[in-house]
């Protein structure tokens, strides 16, 4: 009797050895992700403003071009026409230039944004404004914009378009429309005195030109 159970106490003994061996193991469990490269490209989408606040406007999509129609003359608050013409639903676009389909990219392409095709006689490049902004991701919901520049659609663009650091964490949006007062640009001269906005000594006929931006 005395050897069976001494012989459960040395088989209990190494069990718990054993049991104290498997428990204080440490265990290296490798946990991983990964996002794909995305690509740098630009967006355009269409913006009817609807109010007289800064959120008052209303999406119409992602476009291929922007066509502003046929303008019509607008009136103030008391319909008192202005002589002064704009695109009949208040249109203007929003150009997103940054990453998508994945994360930054190790190297950054270059990007450059140049206005072409002006006719000197029916010019459209002095007639459009671009506000330039950089954007930053806040949350799915939520994003803040500082202005980099306010200027003539044909003029060069402000060096932060070309800078890999207006992408890290943000991206580039330039608003575009047509300019029915420079001072609502802020512009000074000599922008302002270059800026020109249709009115009843324009010129009648279609207008045109052709904003390229270039990556890589």
């Amino acid at each position: 009797m005395r050897k069976v159970l001494a012989m459960f106490l040395a088989v209990a003994g190494m069990s718990l050895v054993v049991s104290a061996q498997v428990f204080g193991q440490t265990s290296s469990i490798p946990v991983t992700a990964s996002i794909p490269e995305g690509s740098y490209g630009a967006t355009i989408t269409g913006v009817i403003y609807t109010g007289t606040g800064t959120d008052d406007w209303t999406s119409i999509g992602k476009v291929d071009t922007m066509t502003f129609g046929e303008l019509a003359e607008i009136s103030d608050t008391t319909g008192k026409k202005l002589g002064v013409f704009a695109p009949r639903d208040n249109r203007y676009y929003a150009i997103d230039i940054g990453v998508s389909g994945g994360g930054k990219p190790s190297s950054f392409p270059g990007i450059v944004v140049e206005w072409s095709g002006d006719d000197p006689n029916m010019s459209l490049g002095n007639r459009v404004g671009a506000t330039y902004k950089l954007m930053t991701w806040i949350s799915a919901t939520s994003t803040t914009e500082t202005t980099i520049a306010t200027q003539l659609v044909n003029a060069p663009p402000p060096a932060a378009v070309n800078s890999a650091a207006s992408y890290d964490g943000h991206w580039v949006r330039i608003y575009v429309g047509i300019i029915t007062d420079p001072a609502l640009y802020g512009f000074t001269d000599p922008v302002a005195a270059a800026a020109h906005i249709f009115t009843y000594t324009t010129t009648a006929g279609h207008y045109s030109g052709n904003l390229a931006i270039r990556i890589g």
